[in-house]
C-alpha cells in the first residue's frame, strides 16, 4: 500500500510539478479518510459479522464461578457443541456431543443421549456437567442456515426427560444439568464390572500420582484419549496402556500395588533436551567471553555481552519452566 501510494503521489506530481507537495499530501489524506470510513462500522458496533460486538449473557460468568471452585477434575458436555463462551480450564475441559457419539445433526445426538447406556459412558468420560449453550452468536440451531429457537427448546425438553439428569438452578440463558453418578479420571474396574474411584494427586499435565482402591485383580481406567505413550509403574513393572471399550487408557494390574504413577513416556526426552540446551548456552556464553576477553576494554563490548547475559537469564528461565508435551485434556 505504502508504495502504490508513494507511486499514485509521483506520477500526478510528474504532471503537475508546482503541486508536488500538495499532490502527496492529498493522496495520503485521501487514503486515510477512506479507511477511517471504512473501519467506522468495526468500532461503533454497526458491522455485521466476524467483528459484530456480542454481549455474553450473565449466565456464562456464573457458570465460571460456580465451576472454577471445584478443584476435582471434571468435563463439560456442550450439547449440541459448544460456543467460545462457555468456561473452559485445564480442570475442567469441554467436550463436543457430536465428538462423543460420532455424528453431526441434533436429532442422531438427542437419539443417542436417549440411549440406556449413555449414563454409564458419560460417567466413564469423567463429565459432570451437561451445557446447551445459549445461541447468541446465531450458529448452532439453525434450520435452512437461518435460527431456530424450536430446535433448542428441542434439545432442553429432551434432556428434562432423561433420569438422571438434575437440572442446576439460578440460570435463565443457560440450561445446565449435573449427571447424578460422575467418576473420577482415574478409576478401577474389577472382574466383577464393579468401579472404584481412586485418588488423584495431579503432578503436572504429564505424570499422575493414583491411589488404588482395590490392589489386585482390576483394570486401571485413565480417562483419557488412548495413547501407547501413556504408561503406568506400580513400583516394580513398567505397564503399557491398552485401549479401553471407550477409547480411553486401560493399565492391567499384574501385581498389588497401593500407589502407582502415570506418566507419559516421550516426556522424558523433553526434560532432557532441557538441559542439553542450558548447558549448550553457558558453553557458547562461555566461549564468547573467554575468546573476546580482549574487547573487554571497549564499551560497546561491555553492553553488548551484558545484554547476551540477561537475554540468556530469560531463555534458561523460560526453558526452567513446565513445558510438556501434554497440554490438553482430551477424549
Amino acid at each position: 500500500i505504502p508504495f502504490s501510494l508513494t507511486r499514485i503521489a509521483d506520477t500526478l506530481s510528474v504532471r503537475v510539478p508546482r503541486f508536488k507537495k500538495a499532490f502527496s499530501m492529498s493522496v495520503y489524506t485521501m487514503f486515510v479518510v477512506y479507511w477511517i470510513v471504512v473501519l467506522l462500522p468495526a468500532f461503533n458496533g454497526t458491522v455485521k459479522g466476524t467483528l459484530m460486538s456480542v454481549t455474553v449473557p450473565a449466565d456464562y460468568y456464573r457458570f465460571e464461578q460456580m465451576i472454577s471452585k471445584e478443584s476435582d477434575f471434571s468435563r463439560t458436555l456442550a450439547v449440541p457443541w459448544h460456543n467460545r463462551f462457555i468456561y473452559e480450564g485445564e480442570n475442567h475441559p469441554v467436550v463436543d456431543a457430536r465428538g462423543i457419539f460420532q455424528v453431526n445433526d441434533i436429532g442422531s445426538i438427542l437419539e443417542r443421549l436417549s440411549e440406556k447406556e449413555t449414563r454409564d459412558i458419560l460417567s466413564r468420560l469423567a463429565i459432570r456437567y451437561i451445557v446447551v449453550p445459549d445461541d447468541i452468536t446465531r450458529e448452532i440451531f439453525l434450520s435452512d442456515r437461518s435460527y431456530d429457537d424450536s430446535l433448542r427448546q428441542q434439545v432442553i425438553a429432551q434432556l428434562d426427560r432423561l433420569p438422571f439428569l438434575t437440572r442446576k438452578s439460578g440460570f435463565d440463558r443457560l440450561a445446565i444439568y449435573q449427571i447424578d453418578t460422575p467418576i473420577s479420571r482415574v478409576y478401577q474396574v474389577r472382574d466383577t464390572g464393579m468401579i472404584t474411584p481412586s485418588g488423584v494427586s495431579r503432578i503436572d499435565p504429564s505424570r499422575y500420582v493414583v491411589k488404588l482402591m482395590d490392589t489386585l485383580g482390576s483394570r486401571v481406567i485413565f480417562s483419557e484419549r488412548y495413547d501407547p505413550n501413556w504408561h503406568m509403574w506400580d513400583g516394580k513393572t513398567n505397564i503399557v496402556s491398552k485401549k479401553s471399550r471407550d477409547g480411553l487408557n486401560s493399565f492391567t494390574l499384574d501385581s498389588p500395588a497401593t500407589y502407582v504413577e502415570l506418566y507419559y513416556s516421550p516426556q522424558k526426552y523433553v526434560d532432557v533436551f532441557r538441559y542439553v540446551t542450558i548447558i549448550t548456552l553457558f558453553l557458547l556464553g562461555a566461549l564468547i567471553i573467554i575468546g573476546r576477553a580482549a574487547l573487554w576494554k571497549f564499551v560497546a563490548w561491555r553492553w553488548i555481552t551484558g545484554m547476551y547475559f540477561i537475554l540468556g537469564l530469560l531463555f534458561i528461565y523460560a526453558l526452567c519452566r513446565p513445558n510438556n508435551l501434554v497440554q490438553h485434556s482430551s477424549i
